[in-house]
C-alpha cells in the first residue's frame, strides 16, 4: 500500500510538470489522460463556465464508492468537473492527489487565459479594439514565411493621413 501511494504520489508529480507544456495542447485532455494513467481509472472531464461561488468552500473531491467526482478550480471559476471510474474503491490518499492535480491544471488554465488577456492588450488599441503595428508585423511575417513559399497573394496597403495627430490627439 505505501509503495502504490509513493508511485502514485510521483506519477502525480510528474502530471503536474508536464502539464500545458504544449501551448497548443487542450489542458483538460491532458488531465484525463494523467489520471487515468495515475489512479488506473476511465476518466471523463466536462467543461464548465461557471463563477467561484464567493465565501462558499467547494468540497475539491466527492466519493461513492469507486467513482470519484473532483473539482478543476480557477482563481475566480471552475474550470471543470472530472469524474474518475475505478476498478476498485480510491484511498483518500488518492483522492487528495486527484484533487492536488485538479488544482494545478485549474492554475494552468488560469495562467493560459490570463497569457491570451495579454496578448490580446498588447496587440489592440483600446479604443478601438483593432489590431495594431505589432499584430500587424506577426500577421505579416505568418503569411509570408508560413510555409517558405512565396504566398498566392499578398497585399499591403499604407495610408498617410495628413494633419491625422492632431485629429487623433483632439478627439481621439
Amino acid at each position: 500500500s505505501t509503495r502504490l501511494d509513493q508511485i502514485q504520489m510521483a506519477a502525480t508529480l510528474d502530471a503536474i510538470r508536464n502539464l500545458g507544456v504544449d501551448p497548443t495542447g487542450n489542458v483538460l485532455h491532458e488531465l484525463e489522460r494523467s489520471m487515468e494513467r495515475v489512479f488506473d481509472a476511465r476518466a471523463t472531464a466536462v467543461t464548465l463556465s461557471a463563477s467561484r461561488p464567493g465565501g462558499h468552500t467547494l468540497a475539491p473531491a466527492v466519493l461513492e464508492g469507486n467513482v470519484a467526482t473532483v473539482l478543476v478550480p480557477g482563481a475566480t471559476q471552475l474550470h471543470a468537473l472530472i469524474t474518475l471510474e475505478g476498478h476498485r474503491p480510491f484511498t483518500s490518499h488518492e483522492l487528495r492527489l486527484a484533487a492536488i492535480l485538479a488544482e494545478a491544471t485549474g492554475r494552468t488554465l488560469d495562467a493560459r487565459d490570463a497569457m491570451e488577456r495579454n496578448r490580446d492588450e498588447t496587440e489592440r488599441d483600446p479604443l478601438t479594439g483593432l489590431l495594431n503595428r505589432r499584430a500587424l508585423d506577426r500577421d505579416l511575417a505568418l503569411s509570408v514565411n508560413s510555409d517558405g513559399a512565396a504566398p498566392e497573394s499578398v497585399a499591403l496597403l499604407f495610408i498617410d493621413l495628413d494633419g491625422f495627430k492632431a485629429l487623433n490627439d483632439g478627439y481621439g
